[in-house]
């Protein structure tokens, strides 16, 4: 397993040497002047803090890189999103590993091709090279070790209520990184189902407050915070046909742009 979480972190390091690209200086123009505690503020102007969302956790280690370093350095922000990324495939395999206990699999080979297939996924480089990627990386995180700490849950007594506690508070990190992550309430109910049925027993119903709680902070996220993404002004979400050339343009971008980096990074190997 250390050897895949190895080879992981050799693929991925030399975006080190990448320079910030695609919307990278936009995300430092909107934080500048922020600090770790009026991260937290839901600010509006046109923007609410990022690019119109509400992601304090996400980008609260780009703020603690500039409060520590003094600017935000392209080759810190790069890194981030890669010890992000192994330490999500080590999460990988330790759900992997937790779900073959269940259901009494091989654990060490099912975790190996999980963390594996995570790790090397092709898909993947999009949201470690491009550093204002961080947030789909970090929202996964949190949201993956939530799931894996209510699998190992104790079954009763002080330890569980704090466990139960540890999961929440995971489960509210993931909502803070990223707009989508109350859908990981929907990963502690499918937890919660595969306990049940490995067991044979019948499902708790702390899966579903803990669901329930995600899908609060959604409503409440939807209804209450003022951002461009839930004032319908999103170009990604709300606009007429005449936009659909600049969206396309922008993705068009993307698909030049991922390839040139790859490129670069190992064109001197």
């Amino acid at each position: 397993m250390s050897a895949i979480l190895l080879a992981a972190f050799a693929l991925y390091a030399p975006a080190a040497r990448l320079m910030s690209f695609n919307d990278d200086a936009t995300q430092v123009g909107e934080l500048i002047g922020i600090t770790p505690l009026t991260i937290f503020e839901n600010r509006y102007a046109p923007y609410s803090l990022v690019f119109g969302h509400y992601r304090p956790l996400g980008y609260l280690p780009w703020v603690m890189i500039e409060e520590w370093f003094g600017w935000y350095i392209p080759a810190l922000l790069h890194m981030l999103n890669v010890w992000v990324h192994v330490l999500t495939s080590a999460l990988v395999a330790a759900l992997a590993i937790q779900v073959a206990r269940l259901f009494k699999l091989p654990k060490l080979g099912l975790a190996a091709i999980a963390a594996a297939m995570f790790a090397f996924l092709p898909l993947s480089f999009q949201a470690v090279l491009w550093s204002a990627a961080v947030v789909h990386a970090q929202v996964t995180m949190f949201g993956l070790a939530a799931t894996w700490a209510y699998l190992v849950l104790p079954e009763r007594g002080r330890r569980r209520a704090a466990g139960w506690a540890g999961v929440a508070a995971l489960l509210l990190a993931t909502c803070l990184s990223h707009e989508q992550g109350p859908n990981f309430g929907l990963f502690v109910v499918w937890a919660e189902v595969m306990r049940a049925t490995a067991t044979r027993t019948r499902l708790k119903p702390s899966a579903f407050v803990l669901f329930g709680l995600a899908a609060a902070y959604f409503l409440t996220y939807r209804l209450f915070l003022v951002t461009d993404w839930t004032s319908g002004h999103s170009l990604l979400l709300e606009g007429s046909f005449a936009e659909l050339p600049a969206k396309l343009a922008y993705h068009l971008q993307n698909l030049m742009i991922w390839p040139a980096a790859i490129l670069e990074l190992w064109k001197d190997r």
